[in-house]
């Protein structure tokens, strides 16, 4: 069994959404701080001893947005930005180039629709870093791969309580999603499902516009 939950501060609001008119749907989503430290230092140590994140903050992140840059959630334009235009499928819109929840140091990319479905992907060769990606930087390809965990060394199912697991892209390639900035706050985005980066020379016309 897993509990999910959150503590919701109205006095806090996260820098890393930068456009919180977006997440209307769950306008306390961009007020979601680390919980860890609303805890007494005996609790909060006893979160921590069961964590299998070590790398700061051990809580976990969920905003990630900088301005001019890759990194963070973007929303297909015309979509209703994390509401979506279906409830039934809300996420497809959906768009996130970030980091693992559990290992931080792996970039993965979450996509709401990709060949029909939503996928979630390591980055092939964890390059480049979304966060260093720019305007100038013209468009990136980022070829998603299937991934396990691994603690010294061997396989871990995410069921026993572990300590630092390691991301490992795997050998599945789901196919490449090429990007383009082309303003601070603009994207163009196609997904290109089955294929490999030398595959792909550019965007085929049928790319789609992403915003914050």
């Amino acid at each position: 069994m897993s509990v999910d939950y959150n503590i919701v501060d109205w006095k806090v609001t996260l820098d890393g959404f930068l456009e919180p008119s977006s997440y209307r749907m769950e306008p306390w989503k961009i007020h979601t701080p680390d919980y860890f430290e609303y805890y007494t230092a005996e609790v909060r140590e006893q979160f921590i001893a069961k964590s299998p994140r070590t790398i700061e903050p051990i809580a976990g992140q969920i905003a990630y947005d900088v301005d001019g840059r890759l990194v963070g959630t973007w929303f297909q334009e015309g979509t209703n930005g994390y509401g979506g235009v279906d409830l039934d499928r809300y996420w497809s819109g959906h768009l996130t180039f970030a980091y693992d929840r559990f290992d931080p140091r792996a970039v993965v990319v979450s996509i709401g629709t990709f060949d029909g479905r939503s996928t979630q992907g390591a980055v092939a060769g964890n390059a480049p870093d979304p966060a260093d990606v720019t305007i100038e930087s013209g468009l990136v390809l980022y070829e998603l791969v299937s991934y396990e965990f691994y603690v010294d060394g061997q396989y871990w199912n995410g069921r026993q309580l572990a300590k630092s697991p390691v991301l490992v892209a795997g050998d599945e390639s789901y196919g490449v999603v090429a990007v383009q900035l082309v303003r601070d706050r603009e994207l163009r985005v196609e997904a290109f499902p089955g294929l490999k980066p030398e595959e792909v020379e550019g965007f085929s016309g049928a790319e789609l516009t992403y915003v914050r």
